[in-house]
Parts: C-alpha cells; sequence; structure tokens
C-alpha cells in the first residue's frame, strides 16, 4: 500500500473515533482525500505474481489472487482453446487461463511477463490502450490433466538449460524441493550440485529465480571416485591417488584459474528423459518420471596424465531415474583392460547441513553420530544410512542383494558405510582388494538418494 494511502486510513480511523458519527466520517473522508499523485510519484509496475490452483481433472476452477498492493484482478476466465470453462476440468486436456489486472489509481503497468504458480508458459502481458496503461492482459497455460483419471499424479518441473538441470518437486505441505545438478569439478561429470527448499507457492522458473534456501551444497563428489591401477602399461609411478569423481590430476577437486589439476575423467555421453521422451537443451517443463543417462571413462592413478590426456581403465554407465521422491541409482562398471580396484565408495553424501547427524540402518552401530566427527556403522551389512537437520533428511542407500552391494570386496576390517570428521559420508563396495581383475570384467550395484520431511 502506497503512503500517501496509509496516512489517509490513519487520519480517517482517528477522525472516525473522534466525531463517532458515520456521516461525519464520510464528510472528513471527502475533505481529507489528496488529489491524485503527480507524473513523478506515479508508481511504475514491472512484475506481478498471480496465486493459482492448477486444473485437476473432475474439479471446478477455484478463485485466483494476486500477490501485490498496487493492482488488482479485473478479470478471468478459464479457457479450453478459446471455449470458456463452465464446469469441471475434463481428464486429458489442456487448459489456459485469460487474466486482466487494474492497476490502482496511482500505478501503470510496463509491459512483462507476469509469474504465475504452476504455469507451464505465460504470455507476455499486453497493455489495453484504452486505458492508459491501467491494465494488462496475459495468459496462463497448464500443464495437460491427466488422461482417463480424475486424479493428477504428483508432476516435476524439469529445466534443463547450459547444462544445468534444475527439478523441482513437492517436498512438504510448505514447501518445495529444488534440485540442481550438472558438470561439476575438474572432470566436468554430472553431480548434485544443491538442494534448496522454496515456499509451496512457487514452481517452475519461479523457484529457480527465487532460489529459497540452501539445505545442500557439494563442493565434492557424490558419485564416488576410484583407487584404480593399471596392471600393464603405467605412465606414471602414482598408485594411490584418487581418478574420476571430483578427483584432477592433483587429487584434488580445485578448478580455480591456472590450476594444473586436469582431467582424470570424461562424461563421454549425457541423456536426460521426460516420461521416457529423450529431450535437449532448452527444455522446460512437467514430467511425472525424469530419467539421466551417462556414461564416464576413468583413468587410472597410474596412467593419468599432466595434460589431462591420460589412458582411460574402466568405463561407467550411470542411470538414475527420479520419480518426484527418491532418485534410483544404478551404474554398469566394465574394465577396459587389466587393473586393480583397491578403494571405491559408489555413493557419497556431503553432510555438513547435517547438524543432528548421522545414523546407520540396520547396523551394529544404532546411535547417533555426530557429522564432524570419524564414525562407522559397525559392521559390513548397513544398506543405508540418513543424515538429518530438524525434519529434514536425507537418506542414502545400497542395495546389499544386488552385486557391489554385497560387499563382496571390502575385504578386511572395513565397514559397509562409515563418515569422516569433515563432514561426509561414504559407503564402501571396494576396499583393499588384493587382486586384479581381467578387462571385460563388469561390476553393478543399485542405490538411491532420498531428500525427505518428517
Amino acid at each position: 500500500m502506497s503512503q500517501w494511502k496509509k496516512r489517509l486510513t490513519a487520519i480517517v480511523v482517528a477522525a472516525a473515533v473522534i466525531l463517532a458519527v458515520p456521516t461525519a466520517v464520510f464528510a472528513v473522508t471527502s475533505i481529507l482525500e489528496p488529489d491524485p499523485p503527480a507524473s513523478s510519484q506515479v508508481v511504475n509496475i514491472s512484475s506481478a505474481k498471480i496465486t493459482v490452483e492448477a486444473p485437476e481433472a473432475g474439479k471446478a476452477p477455484s478463485t485466483i489472487t494476486a500477490d501485490g498492493d498496487d493492482y488488482v484482478i479485473s478479470s478471468y476466465e478459464w479457457l479450453e482453446g478459446d471455449t470458456e470453462v463452465t464446469g469441471a476440468f475434463e481428464a486429458g486436456k489442456q487448459y489456459s487461463l485469460k487474466i486482466t489486472l487494474k492497476a490502482n489509481n496511482y500505478a501503470q503497468f510496463t509491459e512483462f511477463t507476469p509469474n504465475v504458480a504452476g504455469a507451464e508458459s505465460v504470455t507476455k502481458g499486453t497493455l489495453d490502450s484504452s486505458h492508459a496503461g491501467n491494465r494488462i492482459i496475459f495468459t496462463a497455460v497448464f500443464p495437460a490433466t491427466e488422461e482417463g483419471s480424475s486424479a493428477t499424479q504428483q508432476k516435476n518441473y524439469l529445466s534443463y538449460e547450459n547444462g544445468e538441470i534444475y527439478l523441482i518437486s513437492k517436498f512438504s505441505d510448505g514447501e518445495n524441493i529444488v534440485y540442481n545438478l550438472g558438470p561439476k569439478g575438474p572432470n566436468s561429470l554430472f553431480e548434485f550440485k544443491n538442494v534448496n527448499l522454496v515456499s509451496v507457492g512457487l514452481n517452475g522458473q519461479d523457484a529457480i529465480e527465487d532460489g529459497g534456501w540452501n539445505l545442500m551444497t557439494s563442493g565434492t563428489d557424490c558419485f564416488g571416485p576410484y583407487r584404480v591401477v593399471a596392471v600393464n602399461n603405467p605412465t606414471c609411478d602414482d598408485t594411490w591417488s584418487f581418478t574420476g569423481g571430483n578427483h584432477g590430476y592433483d587429487n584434488t577437486g580445485d578448478t580455480t584459474p591456472g590450476t594444473t589439476n586436469t582431467q582424470t575423467a570424461t562424461m563421454t555421453s549425457f541423456k536426460v528423459y521426460a516420461d521416457g521422451q529423450e529431450i535437449s537443451e532448452g527444455f522446460s517443463g512437467y514430467a511425472d518420471e525424469i530419467t539421466f543417462e551417462w556414461t564416464n571413462d576413468v583413468q587410472a592413478s597410474n596412467t593419468k596424465m599432466p595434460d589431462g590426456s591420460g589412458r582411460a581403465v574402466l568405463r561407467e554407465n550411470y542411470r538414475m531415474v527420479f520419480d518426484g521422491e527418491i532418485f534410483k541409482v544404478s551404474n554398469d562398471i566394465t574394465l577396459l583392460e587389466e587393473c586393480k580396484i583397491t578403494t571405491y565408495y559408489g555413493l557419497q553424501l556431503p553432510n555438513p547441513w547435517a547438524s543432528d547427524g548421522i545414523f546407520y540402518v540396520d547396523s551394529a552401530n544404532s546411535n547417533w553420530n555426530a557429522v564432524n566427527t570419524s564414525n562407522n556403522c559397525g559392521d559390513k551389512t548397513c544398506s543405508s544410512f540418513i543424515c538429518k537437520r530438524g525434519r529434514y533428511n536425507c537418506q542414502v542407500s545400497i542395495d546389499p542383494n544386488v552385486g557391489l552391494g554385497s560387499r563382496e570386496y571390502v575385504y578386511g576390517n572395513n565397514y559397509a558405510a562409515f563418515n569422516e570428521s569433515y563432514a561426509k559420508a561414504y559407503f564402501q563396495l571396494f576396499r583393499d582388494v588384493p587382486d586384479s581383475f581381467p578387462a571385460g570384467e563388469t561390476f553393478h550395484f543399485e542405490g538411491s538418494y532420498r531428500y525427505y520431511y518428517e
């Protein structure tokens, strides 16, 4: 509300109390009503937000609201094509919402594209010339209602632009969750980068632009690196550095300008599917299920080169499927030549955000443990761990009944899962393996990431 209107309201209320006569209030109001502001005082409106329930099969259109003090909704109508909707929304149809906003007397619109929660697209607003900038008209298009059912499945918003992936999904009654994934580190491999929470009223590009608040930021790798050495034809004497993941030639994730930390792995392919249909960069829209498939060629610690041209000794084929709640991850690993793999974690989680600690599920360690201490699950059977901050949780799992999840290659007194004092949790799928494996040998594991609220 503008300051001159607030002052007017205060004066009117005061007058009403003193005079205690309605007719006197009207008289005072007419005397004190200020002249319209000068042109230099006119408020220019360059943005607007509309809150609306997206069409759902079997439900009638609900009212919409405008989130702003300088304008009101003058009129709106729901349309299927050019036909106004007069009853409930039907299954398998796409609807649009045509809205006219009216500026208050002291304000005027400029041309802009309003934000409409849940809309698939919104047209740029058109000024109504007959009202001298006092009205703006635009149309919001919503995702089609579900075919053959009066119930709408949960929808996830997907944006794929300039290599960056954003996924927005329902998280709790009050918040939506925003996942940011993309190429990261000296190897530019596909990775989790940020996990943010925004108001439940924000979706699509609104949620991405707003950003909300950050729960998890990863400066490291979630998809594990390797300690792997080639049995034959080494090109250097290094047999201990990690390669792949977020580890470059210097065994770090440093990407500052001028660094010599060249790549030790290359992502050779990357594909994204929305409800089974492959999409390309520039896509934004809704889908029930989103699938990522990517391939990495990883060098050995003794085949890496300072210029990044080292020899790859193994190939990863990752597949990750997101259904709105869980990221289901699998990796098929193929050796390109004879190798020894002494350490491989599979899935990891940076957890400095988890102020309430880490808990190992179905393990010998039944306590909550601080994430800034070194601790472990106490056995080789742990299938998942949970990191917690208040009611915000992330559970990371490895299926113990599938492939490497059996911990067949975790030797000695090593544990299935552990946490380091620098606040990062790990599984172990290879550890201290004494034998080499021939070219063509394959390995497989399945696991998941799940962020949830309780």
